[in-house]
């Protein structure tokens, strides 16, 4: 019999400033690697759906699977959801599978980055 997967949940609690990137990387980083998780549980019920949560989503999403652990999302807004280009995709209060987590994600950002070029 398989032993149930190591889940690690913490919270996005906040507004969160581009500034606080890094280090909240490296915070994630740390709890996934000292719970040896599974599965990284995120509630974002409280982060604005911005352009900075989305880069703070894709940071999650990559430190996870770097270690072997799938980053999954609880209680994002429609907002976010919206953002993220999910809302269509997703029942209410659904879990984000990472892989479609990661897809939404880099889409987002490639666009954001053609648009920032094209502005210049």
């Amino acid at each position: 019999m398989a032993s149930a997967p190591q889940i690690v949940v913490f919270a996005f609690d906040g507004p969160i400033a581009r500034s606080d990137l890094p280090r909240l990387c490296e915070q994630i980083c740390a709890l996934i690697e000292r719970a040896g998780a599974d599965v990284a549980l995120c509630d974002v019920s409280k982060i604005d759906p911005d352009a900075v949560s989305v880069d703070a989503l894709a940071r999650l999403q990559l430190a996870a699977r770097r270690r072997g652990c799938q980053a999954r999302l609880h209680g994002a807004s429609n907002e976010l959801l919206d953002l993220l280009g999910l809302s269509n995709v997703l029942a209410d209060g659904a879990v984000l599978n990472s892989t479609i987590m990661l897809f939404a994600v880099v889409t987002l950002l490639w666009i954001a980055v053609r648009s920032w070029r094209s502005s210049r």
